[in-house]
């Protein structure tokens, strides 16, 4: 069966039939780009220094190609926006949404807040070229100004991304971010956004637009574990919040005990002013067959946490791992008893962002 053929709310959008279309290559001026790793210069979308991400693991290295929390702001009178991603290869999985995985999402920022105003939808299949490159298109009522936000895949590659509006519009930049500075993020396969539906929804661009501050996702699924190289990249990343979330990836506790301790110090030691947030994983609770290695996790974090205050620091916090779900059916706020879905990601960005308004 083709659903696509039964209801048409369910076809992905074609940029098919649109007047006067132009396309404008993001990587150009009015374009800001957000949350990549000199995007100007690279051949494809990355988050950080590759040549450091291949030198940590392969993981890492490849992981590092996917375009979680990267984000491009412009402002257009255009009635429509269009983009055209070219991607290098097609990624799906059984338990993620394949927008989240490889489409896009745009917001309109009005008033001082990001309204979502639609997606992007990938196609089910590849394209002829074994690549997952589409097109898309938004459309709005009139040719009002806007300024939009627009999110990227956050289990893809994207190699060039164009924006498509009306030959004729407007087309300037995007609102600055209204706070200062920027939020970073490490951690694992959950820092990284699955198994968020739509781009949007994964934890930090919730926090993002509840501030309207910008960040840098450094999430590597099943690959963020404290490395020393890692943390050396860390400690020289300029950031206003850092938000230590790979507890997941720790493979045994002894590694965890191992690594936890000394990416807070070196962090601390590198910015002696930065606010530091300890997140422990937010599965592993109640009836959960994981419970008891869930809290000798827990055990190690607030471990770090505790001896960080012992010495004095009064800018880290630690946040539970239990509490992230808090007043919300834990059962339902994942997809597979590990990976949050939206409703997951809701409850953490609300329990984590409240801690960084602490500091902000």
């Amino acid at each position: 069966m083709n659903i696509e053929k039964l209801d048409a709310n369910f076809a992905a959008a074609s940029t098919l039939g649109l007047e006067n279309l132009k396309y404008h290559n993001v990587r150009q001026a009015p374009f800001q780009l957000y949350g990549f790793y000199e995007p100007l210069t690279q051949p494809w979308f990355v988050r950080m220094d590759p040549e450091v991400a291949a030198q940590i693991t392969l993981g890492v290295s490849q992981l590092n190609e996917n375009t979680a929390g990267g984000r491009v702001r412009f402002t257009t009178n255009s009635d429509y926006v269009a983009i055209r991603s070219v991607m290098r290869h097609f990624t799906n999985m059984a338990h993620m949404a394949m927008l989240g995985i490889r489409g896009f999402d745009i917001y309109e920022e009005v008033d001082g807040r990001s309204v979502y105003r639609g997606s992007y939808q990938p196609p089910i299949r590849p394209a002829a070229d074994r690549t997952a490159s589409f097109e898309g298109v938004v459309k709005f009522p009139d040719r009002k100004l806007r300024s939009f936000t627009i999110t990227f895949p956050l289990y893809h590659d994207v190699k060039d991304l164009y924006i498509g509006v009306r030959a004729d519009a407007v087309l300037s930049e995007g609102k600055p971010y209204s706070r200062p500075g920027k939020i970073l993020y490490y951690g694992s396969s959950i820092t990284q956004g699955g198994c968020a539906s739509r781009p949007g929804t994964c934890y930090e661009n919730y926090i993002a637009r509840r501030f309207d501050m910008d960040y840098h996702n450094l999430g590597f699924s099943g690959n963020a574990k404290g490395e020393d190289l890692m943390i050396e990249y860390l400690t020289q990343q300029e950031c206003s919040v850092f938000v230590m979330d790979y507890d997941h990836n720790a493979e045994t506790i002894d590694h965890l005990k191992n690594t936890h301790w000394k990416l807070y110090d070196a962090m601390r030691k590198a910015h002696p002013d930065l606010p530091i947030i300890m997140v422990g994983r937010p599965d592993g609770w109640g009836d959960d067959v994981r419970y008891a290695d869930s809290c000798k996790r827990r055990e190690v974090i607030l471990a770090t946490f505790t001896r960080a205050v012992a010495n004095g620091d009064k800018l880290v916090r630690f946040i539970d791992g239990e509490s992230l779900y808090a007043g919300l059916p834990r059962a339902e706020c994942s997809v597979d008893g590990t990976h949050p879905n939206d409703l997951g990601f809701y409850g953490m960005a609300r329990v984590i962002g409240d801690e960084i308004a602490r500091f902000l």
